[in-house]
């Protein structure tokens, strides 16, 4: 749980930030009638991937594995992983 949560956080910005300046460079090549289409299926693409990649993903990896973190407790420190 603590690396599911660690990654989200460490992954958050990058993603954000790549995310925001492609769909700003985008939106100037939406006015071309030629462009405008690439324009907004690449607009939607990073929009839909990007809430995927940082909320919808995590969410669900936590509700599948959540319960075997619960039951199982942590794994072991000498370099065994628990499977």
């Amino acid at each position: 749980e603590a690396a599911l949560v660690e990654a989200g956080t460490t992954r958050f910005l990058p993603i954000l930030l790549t995310t925001i300046t492609t769909i700003l460079g985008s939106t100037t090549i939406v006015g071309d009638p030629v462009w405008s289409g690439l324009a907004f299926a690449i607009i939607l693409g990073l929009g839909v991937s990007s809430v995927l990649t940082l909320v919808v993903f995590p969410a669900l990896f936590f509700i599948i594995k959540g319960h075997e973190w619960e039951t199982h407790g942590p794994v072991e420190s000498k370099g065994k992983v628990r499977k």
